[in-house]
């Protein structure tokens, strides 16, 4: 959601296991911790360019590698096997692996180019907003913001907090969906995005004994009880009064 997540540690169990880091920077472009830039931290880096991200191609991403053995695979692997090799045409081209087409369009590249040159400037109007909306609800009663590492610079694609208990968060959404207003994800969507509901996929129940009910259980407790308020770059200058006349119906 544009907020970092603790990286020093995770890079730092990554070395001790000798665990390759792969980040998922999805709504991370733009943002950076210890001015470092998300997607920079793990061996590769990941981002999301779908319509709701901070830049957007209509759909696709984007990988980035700390090295060439890497990028070249995976430039491969997404081009029917290609290796693009400069001494023969496309036609004859040389292989070494399989591979799918992944490749993005021309006019998705383009559009990507244009959002690129204009990624430092959403991100500060998002910053902004996501202030503006966090100085209208903060002093509301039983509300606690996210964590967020030291030295992070979010893109603030959604604005995070958390209430006492599920049940809460709910009523809290049921109150902004009343006030024409909406949340991003949590709590409503959390089933798309969190491991431990998954029980579609049986190869991670049968990892976990058969039950997923209790997997996960630290972040079971946090997902439960977060609530995430999209941000926009041009944001009705009338939303955070809105937000905090919605919230305070149920955080009183």
């Amino acid at each position: 959601m544009g907020t970092p997540a603790n990286l020093f540690e995770i890079e730092s169990i990554c070395r001790e296991h000798k665990v390759t880091l792969i980040e998922d920077a999805a709504w991370g472009c733009g943002g950076s911790l210890d001015s470092r830039p998300l997607g920079a931290w793990g061996r590769m880096g990941t981002f999301s360019f779908d319509f709701a991200k901070t830049m957007t191609t209509g759909e696709g991403g984007m990988i980035v590698f700390q090295n060439e053995k890497d990028y070249k695979a995976a430039a491969a692997w997404h081009d029917h096997g290609h290796e693009n090799n400069p001494a023969v045409p496309r036609w004859e081209d040389t292989r070494a692996s399989s591979g799918f087409n992944y490749r993005m369009t021309e006019m998705q590249g383009a559009v990507g180019l244009a959002q690129l040159r204009k990624l430092a400037s959403v991100v500060s109007a998002q910053r902004k907003n996501r202030d503006a909306m966090w100085t209208a609800i903060s002093a509301l009663p039983g509300i606690t913001a996210r964590e967020v590492p030291a030295g992070s610079y979010e893109t603030a694609d959604a604005l995070v907090f958390s209430v006492k208990d599920n049940a809460t968060a709910r009523q809290c959404r049921d109150a902004l969906v009343a006030e024409g207003l909406s949340t991003k994800i949590l709590p409503e969507a959390v089933t798309w995005h969190f491991a431990g509901t998954w029980t579609h996929m049986p190869e991670l129940v049968a990892r976990h004994g058969g039950d997923l009910s209790k997997a996960f259980a630290s972040s079971r407790a946090r997902l439960e009880c977060a609530v995430s308020l999209p941000v926009v770059v041009k944001m009705d200058e009338a939303v955070p009064a809105r937000l905090h006349k919605a919230l305070s119906k149920v955080l009183r």
